[in-house]
């Protein structure tokens, strides 16, 4: 009997160590099943915020569409299109044809235009903003593409049409710089003002304040700032993996041959 009841002892502490590895190779075995879910799960998400985004993309494209369709309703729409693309001229019009185009184009296929904005060697003809280059002494390749100069040059355009009405001499365009601003990520950006140059926090708070300003209707800079607050809150965080690949070695028989 004390034989016996000393062996037992041993059996027991045998099957202890096998337990324990049985159990963790059972842990390690659900680990690896439930990271390849999560896994598989990451994968089908961004797979299905990548079809959501295209569907989005789709239907602004159809909305498009749709909206090009019911331009062709317009009367005023259709008499545009016939003299942009045909060349139509309508009874009491008079054609106006550029001769030597090459002659009032300037860098960039730009057209030159003087300080009223009229287009060279024209009188009634006017140019503004992008495609339009009126060189100055500050400018003398043209003003700067942007906003800006077509806002302020239309505003003056818009005046002196009305005065060339009234048979009184229109007034020169010069461009005045109202700055720069620019945004380069979360509480960066940049400031280039005429008396103020910064940047970080304070340059991206001022960013947000002119964009908004430029935004039409109260509702919708009301949106787009109640945007900017959830993004900023939440990070704007959405799915981002990165995967890395295996480079795999150039076959030796693809070499050789």
């Amino acid at each position: 009997m004390s034989s016996k009841a000393r062996k037992k002892p041993s059996q027991r502490g045998g099957a202890g160590p096998v337990a324990f590895f049985v159990a963790l190779f059972i842990v390690a075995l659900g680990t690896i099943q439930l990271a390849s879910t999560f896994h598989t799960y990451a994968l089908n998400l961004a797979e299905l915020n990548g079809l959501k985004k295209q569907e989005a993309a789709l239907v602004a494209q159809k909305r498009e569409l749709e909206n090009d369709i019911a331009r062709w309703d317009d009367k005023a729409y259709v008499t545009a299109q016939a003299r942009d693309r045909l060349g139509f001229v309508f009874p009491g019009e008079q054609a106006i044809r550029v001769e030597h185009p090459e002659a009032v184009t300037g860098k960039g296929g730009r057209i030159l235009t003087d300080e009223f904005c009229r287009v060279k060697n024209q009188s009634n003809i006017f140019a503004i903003g992008d495609i339009a280059q009126q060189n100055e002494p500050a400018y003398p390749n043209g003003h700067p593409q942007v906003a800006q100069v077509a806002l302020q040059q239309g505003k003056l355009l818009a005046r002196n049409l009305c005065l060339l009405e009234h048979h009184q001499p229109p007034l020169p365009f010069h461009y005045r710089d109202k700055g720069t601003l620019a945004t380069v990520g979360r509480n960066k950006a940049v400031a280039d003002l005429p008396h103020l140059k910064t940047q970080g926090f304070v340059a991206w708070f001022l960013w947000m304040a002119v964009h908004l300003r430029s935004i039409l209707g109260v509702r919708n800079r009301l949106e787009i700032l109640l945007n900017w607050f959830w993004n900023y809150l939440t990070y704007d965080q959405a799915i981002r993996l990165i995967f890395k690949t295996k480079r795999t070695p150039p076959d030796d028989t693809d070499s050789s041959s």
